[in-house]
């Protein structure tokens, strides 16, 4: 991931990339990496409460969120997200928070926790899969050279999540009528 960042600054260089592990043990691990890359590592603790980065970072520093329960403010914000932990072999991440802000979401291929959901947003172009870090640079460039194409695949999610809005409520009344059927006096 780093390396791709380093790659996409070259062209880009306002980009920022910001990092949320997903387990507080590794934040310590995380920004170890982060400076042995040779970047400048921020601590999302460091900063203001609003998380203001004023004055803003230097060119290439990286954003370390070490505090857990701000992932959805960092999506509203983000032009474009990559659930990392999909690349390798630990069943993915949840999609559906990034697609309800509209968001270009990338993930790895390793989606099987939520198959489901995954090949739906596929088969409707508002994910993108990713097989390795080399192809994740190449559709991160094709997305900030076409910021349009983003916008696009964020809107087919929000439109799928729109679709699908409702379904505990109809899942809750499934659930109600079998147990009436099983057990009438229960109401």
């Amino acid at each position: 991931m780093l390396r791709a960042y380093r790659s996409l600054l070259e062209d880009h260089e306002t980009l920022r990339l910001i990092i949320v592990p997903r387990h507080p043990d590794r934040f310590d691990e995380v920004e170890g990496k982060i400076l042995e890359a040779g970047f400048e590592c921020i601590r999302r603790s460091s900063l203001s409460a609003s998380g203001s980065l004023r004055p803003p970072p230097p060119r290439g520093a990286v954003i370390l969120v070490d505090r857990m329960g701000e992932l959805a403010g960092i999506y509203s914000k983000a032009d474009i997200v990559f659930l990392g932990g999909s690349l390798v072999n630990l069943g993915g991440h949840n999609i559906l928070e990034a697609a309800l802000w509209k968001k270009p979401v990338l993930v790895g291929p390793h989606m099987w926790n939520f198959r489901e959901m995954t090949a739906e947003f596929l088969a409707a172009g508002a994910l993108l899969q990713v097989s390795s870090f080399s192809e994740f640079e190449e559709r991160v460039r094709e997305l900030l050279q076409n910021p349009v194409s983003g916008y696009d695949m964020g809107a087919r999610a929000s439109r799928i999540l729109e679709k699908n809005r409702g379904a505990s409520r109809q899942c809750a009344e499934v659930i109600g009528e079998y147990l009436l059927d099983i057990h009438p006096d229960a109401l």
